[in-house]
């Protein structure tokens, strides 16, 4: 299993930091946890393709963790 911290920083990216959002991809599946507005600009910068993800899981509905699915 191997965890990529796309962001962790806070809902308004203070100091260039991006929202939360974490990859983790496993044997079985890649998955997404949070995905906030940022997350797509913090996967481009890190070479990650959307399309390789399976499911995103959300922990709460706060605009900085679900905000990037639309």
């Amino acid at each position: 299993m191997q965890l990529t911290v796309i962001g962790c920083g806070d809902a308004f990216g203070a100091g260039g930091n991006l929202q939360t959002s974490f990859l983790v991809r496993a044997s079985a599946a890649t998955f997404l946890i949070d995905c906030g507005v940022s997350t797509l600009i913090g996967m481009r910068r890190l070479g990650l393709q959307p399309n390789d993800i399976d499911t995103v899981f959300v922990t709460h509905l706060h605009g900085d963790h679900f905000g990037g699915l639309a």
